[in-house]
C-alpha cells in the first residue's frame, strides 16, 4: 500500500484505456511541486497506462510527500521514512562498511542505486557484494566457467577472446577495465542467452541471462576493430552503474531483440560504426527491438552519450522498436551522416512512447535531426528537457519524415525546450509526416531556418496544435519565421511573436489559408493589448 503522507487532493475519475487527456495537474495550497497521480497501490499515472476498470487516483505533492525506503543486507531487513527529493546518500541506513559490500541495487528494476541519486518514491534496496578477485584474463575465464556470482577485477585486463557471459553475474570493475589489445578485434564483453540465476547447475539450459557491471571500464583503445564494444543478445538484460564504453570502431553497445538495458550514471563516448561490421547505425547505443516478439527496453538515468559517430542513423543512440526512456541525460557532441545526430527512434505503430525527461541534446549534427529524429513513434518531452544548438539540413532539433497523424507525434511538455538550433528547413522542428503538440510552459525558440523556410517549425504534412508554450524570437530567410504550415494548424493557447522571416508570414505562413494569419495577428494584437493594459495597472509585465 502506498503510505506517503501528502495534502490529500482525491479525483475520482472514470477512465478507461480509451481516455486521451489527462486531468489539469492541480495546485498545492502550500505550493509544494505536483509529482503525479497515484493509485492506491503506488502506481503512477503516465501516458502509457492502460485503464481497464473505473479508478480512484490521488495527487502527490512534492513538500508533504515521504516514502518508505526498505533496505534488506544478507537477510537483515530494515526500513527508513525519507522525504522527496533527498539523497539517497543522506540516509544512514545508505551507509554500509561491511567487508565486500559493492552496491545498493533496487530490487524491482535491478537499478543500482547511487548516492547522489533521489528519493522520488517508495523503493526496496537489497545490498551487493563482491566475490573472488581476478588480475588476468585467464583468471577471468575461470572465475565464469566456475559461475561464481560475483567477480571483482583487480586491475585492467587485456580481452584475448570475447568475455561471455551465459548466467546471471556481478562483475565489479573496481575503476579497472576491460581492454582490447593489438590484434582482437572482436567482442569484448557479451551477454549470452543460457544458463539464468548464478547457483544454478551448469549445462541448464534456459535464457534471460541478467549481467550486472559496476564501476568499470570497457575500452576498445581506438584499435582496428570487428565486433562491439558490448554485446547483448536476444532476451538477455544487461545492467550497468558507473560505467564508461568508449574508443570503440565498431560501436559501442549492441543489443539484439528483446533485450532490456538499464544504465545508470554511465558514461558512452567516442566509439563509431564501421559500414564493412554489424551496422552503420547507433555509434554508441545500437538496439532493435525486432518486429516479431515484445519491443526492447532501454532505460537511461544520468548518462553521458558524447562524441559518437554513424556513417548510418543516430550517432548517439539508435533504438528500433525499443521502449526509451531518458532521465536527466546528456546527448552531446554526436553525429550521423544520415538521420538522428544524436539519437534516432523509430517504431512500428504499436511501439510505446517513448520518455525523455529533463535531458540535455545538444552539439549534434546530421543530415535530418541534429538532436533526434523520430518515425512512427510518439514521444514526449517531459520536465526542463532541452534541445539546443543541434545543427541538420532538415530539422535542426528534431525532425520527422515517416508515420502516420496517430502514431507519429511530438508532445512538448512542462518546460521542455526546442531553442538555437539551425538548419535549411525547420530550424526548430522539421516535419514531412509528423505532428506537433505543444503544452505548459514548452517553447521553441531562437531557431533558424537558414536559406529555407520554418525557423522554428516546417511542416508539410499532418498538423501543429499549440495548446500552450510559445513560439518566438525565431528567424528564417524564406517563409514562416515562427512556423511553415502547408497543413493544419491549430493554435488554442500559448503565444507566439518577435518571429521573423525574409520573405513573409513573420509568425505564421500557410499559403493556402491566408485567412488564418489575419485571425491569427488579431489575436495576438489583442493578447497584447491585454497584457499592456495588464502592466500598466500594475497585475502583470
Amino acid at each position: 500500500i502506498y503510505n506517503a503522507l501528502f495534502d490529500i487532493f482525491l479525483c475520482s475519475l472514470l477512465l478507461t484505456y480509451q481516455t486521451e487527456r489527462f486531468p489539469e495537474a492541480p495546485v498545492s495550497e502550500t505550493e509544494g511541486q505536483f509529482l503525479g497521480w497515484y493509485d492506491a497501490a503506488g502506481n503512477k499515472l503516465t501516458s502509457d497506462t492502460l485503464f481497464m476498470t473505473d479508478t480512484d487516483y490521488t495527487a502527490v505533492f512534492s513538500d508533504s510527500a515521504s516514502f518508505v525506503i526498505r533496505f534488506d543486507d544478507n537477510g537483515t531487513a530494515s526500513t527508513v521514512e525519507a522525504a522527496y527529493g533527498v539523497t539517497f546518500g543522506s540516509l544512514d541506513l545508505f551507509k554500509n562498511e561491511n567487508d565486500g559490500f559493492v552496491a545498493w541495487q533496487n530490487a524491482a528494476t535491478g537499478a543500482l542505486v547511487a548516492d547522489v541519486d533521489i528519493v522520488t518514491g517508495p523503493a526496496s534496496l537489497r545490498a551487493l557484494y563482491g566475490g573472488e578477485t581476478v588480475y588476468s584474463y585467464g583468471e577471468l575465464i575461470a572465475a565464469l566457467e566456475a559461475r561464481l556470482p560475483a567477480i571483482s577485477l583487480g586491475g585492467d585486463i587485456e580481452i584475448q577472446d570475447t568475455v561471455a557471459v551465459d548466467y546471471d553475474c556481478i562483475l565489479i570493475g573496481n575503476g579497472f577495465g576491460l581492454i582490447r589489445p593489438a590484434g582482437f578485434t572482436g567482442i569484448l564483453l557479451s551477454v549470452e542467452n543460457g544458463v539464468t540465476g548464478g547457483e544454478t547447475d551448469p549445462g541448464v539450459s534456459g535464457d534471460g541471462t541478467s549481467l550486472t557491471v559496476v564501476n568499470a571500464l570497457v575500452d576498445g583503445m581506438n584499435l582496428p576493430a570487428e565486433g562491439a564494444a558490448v554485446y547483448v543478445n536476444e532476451a538477455t538484460k544487461l545492467i550497468m552503474s558507473g560505467v564508461t564504453v568508449q574508443n570503440n570502431l565498431a560501436q559501442g553497445i549492441v543489443a539484439d531483440q528483446g533485450t532490456d538495458l538499464l544504465l545508470s550514471h554511465c558514461v558512452i563516448q567516442n566509439n563509431r560504426t564501421d559500414a564493412r561490421y554489424w551496422s552503420t547505425d547507433g555509434g554508441g547505443i545500437y538496439i532493435d527491438g525486432g518486429y516479431s516478439g515484445e519491443p526492447s527496453l532501454l532505460t537511461m538515468n544520468d548518462c553521458i552519450v558524447s562524441g559518437n559517430t554513424a556513417s548510418g542513423d543516430g550517432g548517439g543512440v539508435y533504438a528500433d522498436n525499443t521502449k526509451l526512456i531518458l532521465n536527466r541525460c546528456e546527448i552531446s557532441d554526436n553525429q550521423a551522416e544520415n538521420d538522428g545526430g544524436g539519437i534516432y527512434i523509430s517504431g512500428n505503430g504499436d511501439t510505446p512512447a517513448a520518455i525523455i525527461t529533463d535531458t540535455i541534446l545538444e552539439w549534434n549534427a546530421a543530415n535530418s535531426g541534429g538532436g533526434f529524429r523520430w518515425d512512427f513513434i510518439i514521444v514526449h518531452l517531459y520536465g526542463e528537457t532541452v534541445i539546443r544548438n543541434n545543427i541538420a539540413t532538415r530539422g535542426g532539433g528534431a525532425s520527422s519524415s515517416g508515420g502516420n497523424d496517430d502514431d507519429n507525434i511530438l508532445y512538448m511538455h512542462d518546460s521542455s525546450a526546442i531553442c538555437y538550433n539551425t538548419a535549411e528547413k525547420g530550424g526548430g522542428v522539421y516535419m514531412d509526416e509528423g505532428v506537433l503538440v505543444m503544452y505548459d510552459n514548452s517553447s521553441i525558440d531562437h531557431n533558424k531556418a537558414v536559406g529555407g523556410d520554418g525557423g522554428g517549425v516546417y511542416d508539410s504534412d499532418y498538423a501543429v496544435y499549440q495548446y500552450g508554450g510559445v513560439i518566438r524570437d525565431n528567424e528564417a530567410d524564406g517563409f514562416g519565421g515562427g512556423v511553415y504550415s502547408s497543413t493544419d494548424a491549430t493554435f488554442t493557447k500559448g503565444l507566439m511573436f518577435d518571429n521573423t522571416a525574409g520573405i513573409a508570414g513573420d509568425d505564421l505562413y500557410n499559403g493556402s489559408w491566408g485567412e488564418v494569419h489575419e485571425l491569427y495577428r488579431a489575436v495576438r494584437r489583442a493578447a497584447s493589448m491585454g497584457m499592456e493594459a495588464a502592466a500598466k495597472s500594475g497585475e502583470g509585465g
